[in-house]
């Protein structure tokens, strides 16, 4: 079987630390982030290369996901959970279509740390050389995560972060962006 390289090299750029200023567009950049992620994750799948030794580019690649997924990805979702749906939450009262968004994206979140645990399980056998047992449902699974987190990025991108630009007002963003850069154990810059 051919060992291609992946379409494209992943090189996540850090997101600047004085962006938390503006937590909005700091979730925006982090979601361009995730897109990112998950495009080396079609290119793997369509590939079908967990049925492959990985080349060194795929490793690297691989590498890159797993280490995104395992710390960067539960800070964004804490980021979501903790401070920007409840802020949004007690903005929007009374709001039904926005309490029935924000309740739907927060059980998505609380499916994610099985699914997470599954699909980096996954990368890291094949990151040592390991075969899957089943790669098949391997496959599905990883095709309904990624499938998953497409929607949920539409849903933030589309409504929730506009939302909180348009309601949140200036203090609870500046409450909000500290309490990013806390739990990252950062201090927005001046």
């Amino acid at each position: 079987m051919s060992r291609a390289a992946p379409a494209t090299v992943l090189v996540l750029e850090p997101i600047p630390e004085n962006l938390l200023r503006e937590p909005v567009d700091y979730l925006f950049a982090e979601h361009y982030r995730q897109r990112q992620v998950l495009a080396a994750l079609d290119d793997f799948l369509d590939r079908a290369y967990f049925e492959r030794e990985l080349t060194p580019e795929w490793q690297d690649v691989l590498g890159t996901v797993v280490g995104y997924l395992e710390v960067e990805f539960p800070l964004h979702i804490a980021d979501e959970d903790m401070d920007v749906f409840p802020a949004l939450r007690r903005a929007c009262e009374g709001d039904a279509g926005t309490a029935a968004v924000l309740q739907q994206l927060s059980n998505e979140h609380k499916d994610e740390p099985a699914e997470l645990k599954a699909l980096i399980g996954g990368l890291k056998q094949l990151l040592v050389g390991a075969k899957l047992p089943d790669s098949v449902a391997y496959l599905n699974r990883t095709l309904r995560f990624v499938e998953m987190q497409r929607h949920h990025l539409i849903w933030e991108n589309n409504v929730v972060l506009p939302l909180a630009r348009r309601k949140l007002s200036t203090e609870e963003m500046q409450k909000i962006g500290t309490r990013m850069a806390k739990r990252r154990n950062l201090s927005i810059p001046d």
